[in-house]
């Protein structure tokens, strides 16, 4: 799995899947990383919110979705879940 932000043609991150339960395992890791990215968007909304409904420049909310992608993929690297071909 790439996650790839095509518009600025940057790679964040990747991870690689494998064996019988491969299917079950990408569902799963999407999720968690769907549900990163929401609340990465949530906090960024909340904060726009605090601060009186000034936008916040779109390079920072993309740098804050990019780190929870790769901070997802750090976590299933540390628990021995990738396995590169």
């Amino acid at each position: 799995m790439f996650f790839v932000d095509n518009a600025a043609k940057k790679a964040s991150d990747q991870r690689y899947f494998s064996g019988a339960d491969r299917d079950t395992e990408i569902n799963r890791f999407a999720q968690h990383v769907a549900a990163a990215l929401e609340a990465a968007y949530r906090k960024e909304a909340d904060h726009v919110r605090s601060r009186g409904n000034q936008l916040q420049p779109a390079e920072s909310t993309l740098r804050r979705m990019q780190d929870s992608i790769i901070l997802k993929v750090q976590e299933a690297r540390i628990h021995g879940a990738d396995a590169p071909h």
